[in-house]
């Protein structure tokens, strides 16, 4: 898959986008471009497919956002691995995520939403007027 995204000229043009768009913002902006390539990927296929992909993208020798930036390889491939490993914070991310976030909220005291919230709780009455007493 990787090497059909360079045969074709595919990861060129990504690698295009994400220098061009960043690189005012410097090294940093650049390593943000990468980490957002890939998170942005990650979040749709596995984060080894990800990996994959973006590392030609990343770290081909002469051709690469590392080498054409001047980034540190070990920097933009660290970036390019925490990214791909980012989906995972998120509740949608792995299948169990969803089920702690859920249970996180339902068990805590911590109000979701207006609808969540207990009606002894309205900070908008008086304190000591006679609505403020249930």
């Amino acid at each position: 898959m990787s090497n059909g995204l360079s045969n074709t000229g595919a990861a060129a043009q990504i690698e295009e986008f994400v220098v061009k768009i960043f690189r005012g913002s410097g090294p940093l902006g650049v390593l943000f471009g990468i980490y957002l390539a890939t998170a942005l990927l990650s979040a749709v296929i596995t984060n080894n497919a990800a990996i994959a992909l973006m590392f030609p993208i990343v770290a081909a020798k002469g051709t690469g956002i590392a080498d054409l930036q001047n980034l540190d390889k070990y920097a933009a491939l660290y970036t390019m691995m925490v990214a791909a490993s980012s989906s995972f914070s998120t509740p949608v991310g792995y299948q169990t995520n969803l089920m702690v976030h859920v249970f996180f909220f339902a068990t805590t005291s911590i109000p979701t939403n207006n609808r969540s919230t207990p009606p002894a709780c309205d900070l908008n009455k008086e304190v000591g007027s006679k609505e403020s007493h249930i």
